[in-house]
């Protein structure tokens, strides 16, 4: 399911129709989307998160033919990830060739969590030992810093071909610009995931946010409709990711993950 639904988020052909409009695919994500946020908020507080993860991926940025962290990455720079990522507590988890390994192009974002990401390895697939931390759809981060180290085909060093260490991208999760993750519930002081119908300043200007989820307990294509507006937001700032990009790429506003 979370291989689908993130083929649909990170494909920019995939979220628009002809007619510029939201795709079908686009609502039945979101839907999915809608009862992941939902179970997540479930999870008793003490499972929220604070402080720092990693992400390790086999990628460098923009492309491996055009490699420049620093430019794709510029300080203070706010970018989106479409989709849940999983993430680790675990730095060393990362020399692991399912994650970077240590050779060809690899890229590892830090991350200093604000409490709006999950701990699950209690129930996790891979255990405790990843120490496994699961941020939702659409959260947004800053740049801090860009570490360009990485040497994708390799250098003959000393005798032995080297790949250099991952490129390194510091970044801090901001508040959500859709999901207001603080608000307690009345009953019970449980996280709430009801939507503010403000607006906020969010990653390119006024982002409208989604209707209260009490209206929407019977209508689960109401989320879908109103999240338009942000997707369309991403799309009109957002340039196309590389051919071969992994969701990563492109989230440097909200795009596709970095």
């Amino acid at each position: 399911m979370y291989s689908i639904a993130s083929k649909v988020m990170v494909d920019r052909a995939r979220r628009r129709t002809s007619s510029g409009q939201i795709s079908e695919n686009v609502k039945a994500v979101l839907v999915f989307y809608k009862y992941l946020i939902e179970a997540v908020l479930a999870l008793p507080d003490k499972l929220r998160f604070h402080g720092v993860v990693y992400r390790g991926l086999k990628w460098v940025f923009p492309s491996p033919g055009d490699h420049d962290p620093n430019r794709h990455f510029p300080t203070n720079r706010k970018l989106m990830w479409f989709e849940p990522k999983s993430t680790t507590t675990e730095k060393t988890v990362l020399s692991e060739d399912t994650f970077c390994g240590h050779t060809g192009p690899r890229t590892v974002f830090e991350v200093q969590t604000n409490g709006c990401a999950w701990q699950i390895h209690h129930f996790s697939y891979y255990g405790k030992e990843e120490g496994e931390v699961l941020t939702l759809p659409l959260s947004v981060f800053r740049v801090d810093s860009n570490t360009k180290q990485c040497i994708p085909d390799g250098a003959a060093m000393c005798g032995r071909q080297s790949f250099g260490a991952p490129d390194w991208i510091k970044m801090t999760m901001l508040h959500h610009p859709v999901f207001n993750f603080n608000q307690r519930s009345e009953e019970g002081g449980r996280p709430s995931s009801r939507f503010r119908t403000e607006t906020v300043d969010s990653i390119d200007g006024p982002m409208p946010l989604l209707p209260d989820t009490s209206q929407m307990a019977s209508n689960l294509v109401a989320p879908a409709d109103a999240a338009a507006s942000s997707l369309a937001l991403a799309d009109a700032n957002n340039p196309p990711r590389a051919t071969g990009a992994p969701p990563e790429s492109g989230t440097m506003q909200p795009a596709d993950p970095a």
